[in-house]
């Protein structure tokens, strides 16, 4: 089963544009064939997110939309305290990602965060874009 990670800023992009990508994830893992790994830090930062009035505004969503899709968030998520430290990203913030991805040993990091796609790998955590991950999809299931 494949351990994946999924960036803040994939979810919200998802909420905002109602995207395949988490569509596609949520269909694997209903089949058993990933699991999602998250933490509260990751959890509060979209539910933080999501209180924006810039994000409020493009997403236009009834209130009770947005407490049910976290809910599904956090009953479709293995939730993990990281073991380690990191720091090596630019943006500090970004560190949380590969802290988690090394104490859950991901297979991958899902992200549209330059700082982060940037890397590449980090350790046997491969990080992609959200279609990266569709394409190389095909050749691992």
């Amino acid at each position: 089963m494949l351990k994946i990670i999924i960036d803040t800023n994939v979810v919200i992009s998802f909420l905002i544009t109602n995207s395949d990508f988490i569509k596609k994830v949520t269909e694997l893992k209903n089949l058993r064939k990933i699991d999602l790994y998250s933490t509260l830090e990751i959890f509060e930062e979209i539910k933080n997110t999501l209180q924006k009035p810039k994000i409020k505004e493009l997403l236009k969503v009834n209130p009770k939309k947005v407490a049910s899709f976290m809910a599904l968030y956090k009953y479709k998520h293995i939730f993990e305290k990281p073991s380690h430290s990191v720091n090596i990203c630019r943006d500090p913030k970004d560190n949380k990602f590969l802290e988690l991805s090394k104490t859950v040993q991901a297979d991958f990091l899902i992200t549209g965060d330059k700082d982060l796609l940037e890397l590449k790998q980090f350790e046997n955590t491969k990080i992609l874009s959200p279609s990266e991950f569709l394409v190389k999809l095909h050749t691992l299931l």
